[in-house]
């Protein structure tokens, strides 16, 4: 969510979103519903913030082939560390 928004604050018109959750591609992509009450309101937001945007492409890329990716988050969930 973070990441949409400060794209938009910067002026992106397109995106192009990777993501290790095959889960969360098809249910961005419409592919499959979101279940989850307790998510639906973040899926919500986070579709709102994709609609603001000219265009975006998200595709699923296993976890083994992104390990920057997952480092930066591990390292964000840790408090930075």
């Amino acid at each position: 969510m973070a990441g949409l928004e400060k794209a938009f604050s910067l002026g992106a018109k397109e995106l192009e979103i990777r993501s290790d959750s095959e889960l969360l591609v098809k249910q961005i992509k419409g592919e499959y519903r979101m279940k989850n009450e307790g998510l639906k309101p973040l899926f919500s937001k986070a579709v709102s913030l994709l609609g603001r945007f000219e265009s975006y492409h998200i595709k699923y890329i296993p976890r083994a082939q992104n390990s920057e990716a997952d480092a930066l988050a591990n390292k964000a969930l840790d408090g930075g560390n």
